[in-house]
């Protein structure tokens, strides 16, 4: 996101043998980035431990937990799913299905505001998007490229989609 500061990134450790489907470890959280313009922190935390009762209700393997510094108010987080499937899907489809968890972990979480979700698949060429929406939850899919413009078009789609959903607050 323009803006976006890296204020702090966790060295990554590559284990010698994978350990419960991890081949690398590292602190948590993985990077925290300042949104300086809305004021806002920002934490990446992929696959954390000791998750609460609605993030397990998810089943994301990224979470972003994002503190604003004005509010004082509960962090707020927006679950972030990887999709890996050797034919290209369809993303209206993979953002309808992750919608039902979303609604279900939101009614549970506690420890801070669940915002909208994020799905990311990987794209050759040009940048599909996906989005549903139920009520006030919604969830984009993107389609993100390996390099080039498919790749800085899924990076914009993204930012604006967090642009939207954290600017929004909820």
């Amino acid at each position: 996101m323009p803006g976006a500061r890296l204020v702090a990134q966790a060295p990554l450790l590559r284990l010698p043998e994978a350990v419960q489907g991890r081949g690398i470890r590292h602190d948590r959280p993985l990077a925290v980035f300042w949104l300086r313009r809305e004021n806002l922190v920002v934490e990446v935390q992929p696959r954390p431990e000791g998750i609460t009762a609605a993030q397990w209700d998810c089943r994301a393997p990224l979470w972003l937990r994002v503190h604003d510094l004005l509010d004082g108010e509960l962090p707020m987080r927006v679950p972030v799913w990887a999709v890996h499937l050797f034919e290209r899907p369809d993303l209206e489809t993979a953002a309808r299905d992750a919608l039902p968890l979303l609604a279900q972990a939101a009614r549970r979480e506690t420890t801070a505001r669940l915002l909208d979700g994020l799905v990311l698949v990987p794209s050759v060429g040009p940048t599909p998007l996906g989005e549903h929406r139920a009520g006030d939850r919604r969830v984009r899919a993107v389609g993100l490229d390996a390099a080039g413009r498919g790749l800085r078009d899924g990076m914009a789609q993204v930012a604006d989609f967090l642009r939207a959903c954290l600017g929004g607050g909820r």
